[in-house]
């Protein structure tokens, strides 16, 4: 099925430079034209982007797809250069698909003085002029509440590519704050689930997994949201082989993967690691396009 907004009139997909390769699927397999984008960096740094043939985009319905991983300042700035530029060049109506919303991790204040950054970005992008935000897994639905905004859960999309590939599989939560993908997860696999308990010391910062798993002798798939620095994934992997894990597998839904995370956790004994692609990295062998198209037909 083609999709269309509610209004009826098929989309145009807009592809910003961090989700290249999820716009050529959404526009390939959704049978939607994908238009060409410009960039210029001038010497002092700023960004320019153009969409360059306006008969393409007056009177149409634009999906502008950017995700925004680091560097975040830049892909903010090339998102809402997009959906400003549709509005400028007369579109009817501009959906932004951010499937990796920056700061969204920042949204409560702990100490006086301290932004909502989350709802800064969240509200920047309805300035600029989208009608309509689609997210993926964000961190806490609140910052969308009052917005016309949606955030999509792409467990599933992990459970429909790791079925019938591992052997007795255990889906592993490495901290309580998963249970809740490793459930969904588990569902989509008809597999069992189990997670750990992560402990911080207040005074070094230092984190601690703790917990025991039925892993002796089965594939364990670790799971989390997002992998960041990797280290709670890593002491997860520790726990499973000291449990008689056969493999280790770890994947996420958002690889953010900072500095050296990848090798670090290779080097921990995971056998592989896989994730989608709202952050387009070498493990984001999982695309969301077929989740988005559904949301795009309904």
């Amino acid at each position: 099925m083609r999709p269309n907004t509610k209004g009826g009139v098929p989309l145009k997909v807009v592809p910003g430079s961090a989700s290249q390769t999820l716009s050529y699927e959404i526009s390939r397999s959704g049978g939607l034209d994908l238009l060409e984008v410009e960039r210029r960096v001038f010497p002092d740094g700023e960004l320019l982007v153009r969409i360059k043939d306006e008969e393409e985009v007056s009177g149409e319905e634009i999906l502008v797809v950017q995700s925004t991983p680091y560097p975040q300042e830049r892909n903010l700035m090339e998102l809402l250069q997009l959906i400003d530029s549709s509005i400028s060049m007369g579109a009817e109506r501009v959906i932004a698909l951010v499937p990796y919303l920056c700061y969204s991790r920042q949204d409560k204040r702990f100490r006086q003085g301290e932004p909502l950054s989350s709802r800064i970005v969240v509200d920047s992008i309805f300035s600029a002029g989208a009608d309509e935000l689609i997210t993926v897994n964000i961190h806490e639905e609140g910052i969308l509440r009052g917005k016309r905004a949606k955030s999509l859960r792409a467990e599933p999309e992990i459970g429909r590519y790791f079925s019938g590939k591992l052997d007795d599989p255990l889906v592993l939560a490495p901290d309580k704050g998963a249970i809740e993908i490793a459930k969904a997860v588990s569902k989509e696999m008809k597999s069992d689930y189990s997670y750990l308990e992560k402990e911080r010391n207040l005074e070094t910062g230092e984190i601690s997994v703790k917990g025991e798993v039925n892993a002796e002798g089965r594939d364990v798939l670790i799971v989390d949201d997002m992998i960041s620095t990797g280290g709670t994934v890593i002491e997860a992997a520790r726990i499973s082989e000291s449990m008689g894990a056969k493999r280790i597998m770890v994947s996420c839904i958002h690889p953010v993967l900072v500095q050296d995370a990848l090798l670090r956790i290779y080097s921990s004994g995971v056998e592989r690691v896989v994730s989608t692609n709202t952050i387009e990295r070498e493990v984001s062998e999982i695309s969301i396009h077929e989740l988005i198209l559904r949301e795009l037909v309904r």
